[in-house]
């Protein structure tokens, strides 16, 4: 619906503001009550906590395959974090952690080429899959 409204002088308008001018006013019709709500649903990031266990002397060539890795997945659209850690005290243990902006970006990183390569590179030197922990978006404390 939409409504013409007028300024009245001296009354809605600012003093010494000029002459009353026409307003075009947009009235949005409300939802009944009984009408569902739809609530907008915004996606959060997507968080991974990987483990990957390599076989005993190898940590080295998973750290090398990581440095040629990184840049590509980094430059994925959707990509917020993509970063592996070293275990303390165990040279063949690592933690990747990594975010997506969505489950749709997450999934065109599985299937992306670069990763399909590395998937079968990777069994030369790790000792098992890498387990994969899909966090919760909000932390507990």
């Amino acid at each position: 619906m939409v409504s013409m409204g007028l300024f009245q002088p001296g009354v809605d308008r600012i003093p010494g503001s000029g002459p009353a001018r026409p307003v075009l006013l947009v009235r949005r019709p409300r939802p009944a009550d009984d009408a569902p709500r739809r609530v907008p649903r915004m996606s959060q990031p997507i968080q991974l906590i990987i483990h990957i266990a390599t076989l005993p002397g190898r940590g080295g060539e998973q750290a090398t395959a990581f440095e040629h890795l990184a840049p590509l997945v980094r430059a994925e659209e959707g990509c917020l974090q993509y970063d592996l850690h070293q275990v303390a005290d165990d040279p063949d243990r690592f933690v990747l952690i990594e975010r997506w902006a969505s489950p749709e970006a997450l999934a065109a990183h599985d299937v992306s080429p670069h990763m399909i390569a590395a998937d079968a590179a990777n069994t030369a030197f790790r000792a098992k899959p890498a387990e994969v922990f899909r966090l919760v978006a909000e932390p507990i404390a």
